[in-house]
């Protein structure tokens, strides 16, 4: 009975060795679990914080190209001012070239008119001469053939006159149309 007793108290104190075992393995099967999940939680925050730190860089980025666009386009209108005021002295400066061509091709005309007055009066108190030659002196052919001669060298002074007068006007008349054309392309 003894040895009975015996061999069943070891038996069963194996069982329990075998059990202690058992529960060992199990809690270190459970312990190896916790830290694999913890370190799938670590490397999942480390990954979250990864994307963050990506989209955060790739934000900057954006806001880095959108200040680079506004800086090019703010000096391409710099660029565009500055020409069209270019522009605008430009063309300020041949209306003023034109304005300054009429005005001198104006006093000439008026001081050619001013000529032909002149002109004209001296024909006319020449003219009165003459009636009064004619009427006095019928008989001084001499100086009657000089006076005409003149007269005719004055008319065709006063012809010249008149011609360069037109040439005047036409150049006057093409200045303004320079000038017309000039203003219908600027608008």
């Amino acid at each position: 009975m003894t040895t009975a007793t015996a061999t069943t108290t070891t038996f069963v104190l194996l069982l329990l060795l075998l059990l202690l075992l058992l529960l060992l393995l199990l809690l270190l099967h459970l312990l190896l679990l916790l830290l694999l999940l913890l370190l799938l939680l670590l490397l999942l925050l480390l990954l979250l914080l990864l994307l963050l730190l990506l989209l955060l860089l790739l934000l900057l980025l954006l806001l880095l190209l959108l200040l680079l666009l506004l800086f090019l386009l703010l000096l391409l209108l710099l660029l565009l001012l500055l020409l069209l005021l270019l522009l605008l002295l430009l063309l300020l400066l041949l209306l003023l070239l034109l304005l300054l061509l009429l005005l001198l091709i104006l006093l000439l005309l008026l001081l050619l008119l001013q000529l032909l007055l002149l002109l004209l009066l001296l024909l006319l108190l020449l003219l009165l001469l003459l009636l009064l030659l004619l009427l006095l002196q019928l008989l001084h052919l001499l100086l009657l053939l000089l006076l005409l001669l003149f007269l005719l060298l004055l008319l065709l002074l006063l012809l010249l006159l008149l011609l360069l007068l037109l040439l005047l006007l036409l150049l006057l008349l093409l200045l303004l149309l320079l000038l017309l054309l000039l203003l219908l392309t600027t608008k």
